[in-house]
Order: C-alpha cells, then sequence, then structure tokens
C-alpha cells in the first residue's frame, strides 16, 4: 500500500510539472515549486531516474535550468515570478524592489499597485527608472569599478532590505532586541570599517 501511494505521489508530481511546462511562464513560480518539492524528496527515483535525466525527460528542461529555477524560487518566492509576468526583470534588480513587493501588490511611489496587466507600464516604467538610479550611482566612479564591487554593493543592497522587511509596526519584544542587536552591531562595524578607509591614502587618478 505504502509503495502505491509513493508511485501515486511520484505520478501526480510528474503530471503537474508536465502540465506546467506546456504552458506559460506564468506558472512558473508554481513551476519550480513543483520541481522543488520532486528534488528534495528524490521522487524521480521513484522511476528510475536520476534528477538530470527527469528534467530532460519529464520536465522538459535542463538540469541547470531547473536549479535556476528553483533557486530564484528559495530566495524569492513567488514575487519574484509575479514581477517576471508583469515585465523581464533579473534577479539584481529584483533585490533592489523585494522589499516594495507583498503578495499581489507592488508599491510605487507610495502607492500600491496590482500586479496586473493593467499596471504593468507603470512597473514597467518604475523598474526602468530604478535600473538607471543604480547606474547613475555606480557612474562617477564606473570605469574604476571592479565587478568584485558591483556584486558587493548588489548584496549590501539585499541584506539591508532584509532587515527592512523583518522590521514591522508590532514585533516580539524578544525579536525586537534581537534586531536591534543586529543593527547596532552593523553599525558599528560600518563605522570601524568606515575610520579604516578613511586612513588609507588613495592612489592618484
Amino acid at each position: 500500500m505504502e509503495k502505491t501511494k509513493q508511485w501515486f505521489d511520484v505520478g501526480s508530481s510528474v503530471g503537474r510539472q508536465q502540465a506546467f511546462s506546456a504552458v506559460s511562464t506564468k506558472c512558473s513560480a508554481a513551476q519550480a515549486q513543483c520541481l522543488q518539492q520532486i528534488r528534495e524528496s528524490r521522487s524521480y527515483e521513484e522511476l528510475g531516474l536520476t534528477w538530470e535525466a527527469f528534467c530532460k525527460e519529464h520536465a522538459g528542461m535542463s538540469r541547470p535550468h531547473a536549479d535556476a529555477l528553483i533557486r530564484r524560487y528559495a530566495e524569492f518566492g513567488d514575487a519574484f515570478f509575479r514581477v517576471s509576468e508583469i515585465t523581464p526583470v533579473s534577479q539584481e534588480t529584483f533585490r533592489q524592489i523585494a522589499a516594495k513587493v507583498d503578495g499581489d501588490f507592488i508599491e510605487i511611489d507610495g502607492e500600491a499597485l496590482s500586479l496586473t496587466p493593467e499596471n504593468a507600464p507603470r512597473i514597467r516604467s518604475a523598474i526602468q527608472k530604478l535600473r538607471q538610479e543604480l547606474k547613475h550611482a555606480l557612474s562617477p566612479n564606473r570605469q574604476f569599478t571592479t565587478p568584485e564591487i558591483t556584486d558587493l554593493l548588489t548584496r549590501v543592497e539585499a541584506l539591508l532590505q532584509q532587515i527592512s522587511k523583518r522590521i514591522r509596526p508590532v514585533m516580539r519584544a524578544g525579536d525586537h532586541a534581537a534586531m536591534n542587536g543586529v543593527i547596532n552591531y552593523t553599525i558599528n562595524h560600518l563605522k570601524d570599517l568606515s575610520r579604516d578607509l578613511n586612513n588609507i591614502t588613495p592612489e592618484p587618478i
């Protein structure tokens, strides 16, 4: 009986995945979630397949593409895919707006807009503006900025957004104290780094 149930579960997962592969990218979030469940449960082994073979034969995609979908879902959840339905967005750009996406809404100029085709022009415009602002922020030293510095900036922005998303109007006392500790710890260390940096003489340009 248990073996039969396992086969039924695998069959259901495979069926859902094949259905998701046959439709538009609007099912990408569900597709990624389904792939994640199959990979983590290793249910593809019930079909006598490796993960790579399952991706090719049943999911209709390469293993790297499947793994990339799972990584995006693990990091961003449904939000990334909802925004992607409206406008193409890179992971780096999405990290800059992640804190503004809440369920089926995105905050644009202080207004909560639903992620619907009707609002697509405003959402695309806002994301394009964000790209330009980020480009402008890097432009003064752009020819001297290494890819490592650009990547570091992106990760700092992502960290700040993660912290911001965890600050709520009402928090448990323990969480409030812990977040306060994290923020003060970060501020103190950044001050130390700033002091160390100011003691360094830059090379002439």
